[in-house]
């Protein structure tokens, strides 16, 4: 069975922005989880909301500018990590739309999903072999 062996130094000589990309992501998922596993007093349940989809919105757009890994698989320039941007801005909107309906219950479990749908997926497909976060992992 394989050892886990964390290392930072691929992190740290990848580009600033996959640096940016990944702290960002990181932090959408510290602060989309403890939305999650708190309880949800109208409060803490928008103020966590509305900042899990900033942070996924700042992910998001560092995805679009990060430049498409040489031999990726494509078509027409998209890869399946723009898949998950796509889905990202469609949540977004979604629960924007809910919240402004004042519908808690649909932005809640909107926020919900695209937790579990969007970041957790992105991040399960990012530690595949190959993929930076599976190198840091994994030790080089």
């Amino acid at each position: 069975m394989g050892r886990f062996r964390v290392t930072l130094a691929p992190l740290f000589a990848a580009p600033s922005l996959v640096q940016l990309h990944v702290g960002l992501g990181l932090a959408a998922l510290i602060v989309g989880a403890a939305r999650v596993a708190l309880t949800h007093p109208e409060r803490r349940d928008r103020a966590l909301g509305w900042t899990f989809l900033a942070l996924l919105a700042a992910t998001a757009l560092t995805a679009v500018l990060l430049a498409r890994p040489p031999g990726a698989p494509n078509l027409f320039g998209l890869t399946l990590g723009h898949l998950f941007v796509f889905g990202a801005v469609i949540g977004m909107g979604a629960a924007v739309l809910a919240a402004r309906n004042a519908d808690r219950l649909r932005w809640r479990n909107i926020v919900t999903a695209l937790f579990a749908g969007v970041l957790v997926m992105a991040g399960l497909f990012e530690v595949t072999p190959g993929r930076l976060l599976n190198t840091v992992l994994a030790g080089g």
